[in-house]
């Protein structure tokens, strides 16, 4: 592989390369291992080394992704044939993604991925929703395993049930929310104020979905707080962050019965997030809280949105 110009051409070659050389072990006659040699490829090519990486990675990956699909009645070509249009960078998304989304729904994105009718950025939007059910972990170093979901903890299980309620609200048209949908509707994920950190420990808000109902309207703050069963020692702390938002909701991911519900606040709308549909069971009456409240959560939502 001495000869080879490793970052000349495809991602799809130069992973396919990479891969020949560290299976053939064709490094060991000039470096120490094949970290060492791909990090001296990197230097001469002059391009990121973990960019090498990445594309090692997705060849890796998508010989696995393709057996899946394989069973599921989905034919792809071999890697060398695989669309340039198809990147890097996606393929190791979804290698994310697989270790924590329910599978049919993981199969129904990395379908789309492969046809193309799926962007980055939904991608990058789904393993922000579902990593915090892996509890932040990440692989690090050579030879440690991928964290993946747990199918037996139930904390876990539980996240991916907030994650995909997230999905659910913040989908268009939001007519959940609003009727007809909003003219405009954004969405944030885990707020924590620090004013709020102060009374409550970490407690926080799900999401915020900043919305305009029309292009005239005043910009409504929408706080939501995902359960799949709510404490009573919950219910002060979501007074208090019903303070902070011009509305609040709380949105039950398992069933919950009348004497639960008859417990929170009449002013605290109620949702039930089950089985891909959300269901209004108490609109959300305006807090009035206090403006420098709402100014404060409006600058943070503003920092939090132009971040991304």
């Amino acid at each position: 592989m001495a000869s080879t110009k490793v970052g000349n051409g495809s991602w799809v070659r130069t992973g396919i390369e990479l891969a020949r050389v560290e299976s053939e072990q064709s490094w060991s006659d000039s470096a120490n291992s094949f970290s060492d040699w791909l990090t001296t490829q990197a230097i001469k090519a002059g391009v990121d080394e973990s960019n090498l990486w990445r594309y090692l990675s997705a060849v890796r990956f998508y010989s696995e992704l393709r057996e899946r699909l394989r069973d599921r009645g989905q034919e792809f070509p071999a890697i060398e044939l695989l669309s340039q249009k198809v990147s890097a960078e996606s393929l190791e998304l979804l290698s994310k993604l697989i270790r924590v989304m329910p599978s049919d729904e993981f199969s129904d994105i990395a379908i789309r991925v492969l046809m193309l009718t799926a962007k980055r950025e939904e991608l990058r939007k789904l393993w922000q929703t579902y990593r915090p059910a892996l509890g932040g972990k990440t692989a690090r170093g050579k030879g440690v395993t991928a964290p993946s979901l747990d199918p037996t903890n139930p904390v876990q299980r539980s996240k991916v049930v907030v994650a995909q309620a997230r999905l659910l609200l913040e989908a268009p048209p939001f007519s959940w929310l609003s009727v007809p949908p909003p003219s405009f509707a954004h969405a944030i994920h885990d707020v924590r104020l620090p004013q709020m950190a102060a009374l409550h420990g970490n407690s926080g808000l799900d999401m915020v979905i900043a919305v305009k109902r029309t292009d005239s309207a005043s910009l409504e703050l929408h706080g939501i707080d995902i359960r799949v069963n709510l404490p009573l020692q919950i219910v002060p702390v979501l007074e208090d962050l019903a303070k902070a938002v011009n509305y609040l909701w709380v949105a039950f991911a398992k069933p919950a019965t009348a004497g639960l519900i008859a417990k929170i606040p009449e002013h605290i709308g109620i949702l039930s997030v089950q089985d891909g549909a959300i269901t209004v069971v108490r609109v959300a009456e305006l807090t009035h809280a206090h403006p420098e409240a709402i100014l404060a959560m409006t600058q943070h939502f503003l920092q939090r949105a132009l971040a991304r």
